[in-house]
């Protein structure tokens, strides 16, 4: 069994070397993580993460142009993402939960986000505009909306097919329940794979 030096709290480290490990290694997260949010509620926080897991080898999927929208997964990746840039994230597996990842800074301040997805605008389908043109669908009725709106500060949409996000603030929901990002110049577009409104909240410098 090859091991790697014991991290910094005294945990010994199994050192990966096949997909297939690190496969079972990712299942193995995936129950404890859901037997703390049973035993602790949904927002546990992941309190005394060793940093060095973040550099263990990930197995990429392959997405071809028919796959579909994973809630799940999406949340992972996004969690992931916000931990690398220094972020403690507490994320929940439950579809339907009023926030899907909480994101804190050093000061303690926590925004709460909402992951969707950030899906295709059908309206320019035929656009000639050379580039794509996503949306995100934040909410799905009125009453979500009423309700989402005083308790989320940010949505992110994410695309498996390109591997791209979005990151929106809430302002931005207030009168619709969609917005467009464009991917190049347009509406938005500044927004596209960029946590620059999340950071400002944050003031991650």
């Amino acid at each position: 069994m090859p091991l790697a030096p014991p991290g910094i709290y005294g945990w010994l480290k199994y050192k990966f070397t096949n997909t297939d490990e690190t496969k079972l290694a990712r299942r193995v997260a995936a129950i404890i993580s859901k037997g703390m949010e049973r035993e602790f509620g949904t927002q546990y926080l992941t309190l005394g993460m060793d940093g060095n897991i973040l550099e263990l080898p990930r197995a990429k999927p392959k997405y071809h142009s028919a796959t579909l929208y994973n809630q799940a997964n999406a949340i992972d990746l996004m969690s992931d993402m916000l931990m690398e840039k220094g972020y403690r994230v507490s994320r929940t597996s439950q579809i339907h939960a009023a926030s899907h990842i909480l994101a804190t800074n050093k000061d303690e301040k926590t925004a709460r986000i909402l992951v969707r997805h950030l899906q295709y605008d059908s309206a320019y389908k035929h656009s000639p505009i050379p580039y794509q043109v996503y949306k995100i669908d934040a909410f799905e009725t009125e009453e979500e909306h009423d309700k989402g709106i005083k308790e989320i500060n940010f949505f992110v949409g994410y695309n498996f097919k390109d591997q791209c996000y979005a990151c929106l603030e809430i302002n931005d929901f207030i009168e619709k329940r969609s917005r467009v990002v464009h991917q190049k110049e347009g509406i938005r577009s500044e927004f596209y794979n960029s946590w620059r409104l999340l950071d400002d909240y944050l003031d991650n410098k």
